[in-house]
């Protein structure tokens, strides 16, 4: 785990150049991811934790509050439809 996971207390990933690869296994081949390591690198995940007032469409209510768990609110741009921000090259 990361030092931010003191922050948020969870686990961030962290994400190598060599896990995008196919990936040998004894029981047989991990295909490789349809994105390349440079592609993850320069993009802003947003908008993955659809929010609403409908739990069957959402998975937070307007507070970021996990529809269903009782003391969970997401506090980063998952929830948010769009960044203002730009990774430079």
């Amino acid at each position: 785990m990361g030092g931010n996971s003191k922050v948020y207390g969870a686990a961030l990933l962290r994400l190598l150049p060599g896990g995008f690869g196919e990936v040998q296994h004894p029981a047989g081949a991990a295909p490789a991811w349809p994105l390349s390591y440079d592609d993850m690198a320069t993009a802003h995940q947003a908008g993955t934790a659809r929010f609403g007032t409908d739990p069957s469409a959402s998975v937070l209510d307007v507070q970021c509050k996990a529809d269903d768990l009782d003391n969970l609110y997401v506090a980063d741009g998952s929830f948010m439809p769009s960044i203002g921000a730009v990774t430079r090259p």
